[in-house]
């Protein structure tokens, strides 16, 4: 049962993967810009979670 659940958020993961890489957003960064911003990207949970630990502190 673990693998075929392992199995099946790595195929959404594939996908949203997809969704996000090609999303139309892209072609309005700048070429030069777009690996810092999809870097950038891979890290906003870490603002959201600086944020709310400063909202509770």
């Amino acid at each position: 049962m673990q693998k075929v659940e392992v199995a099946r958020l790595r195929r959404e993961l594939l996908e949203l993967s997809a969704v996000v890489s090609t999303h139309p957003y892209w072609e309005t960064v700048e070429v030069g810009k777009r690996v810092d911003q999809r870097m950038a990207l891979k890290h906003v949970h870490e603002l959201d979670a600086d944020a709310d630990r400063a909202e509770a502190a």
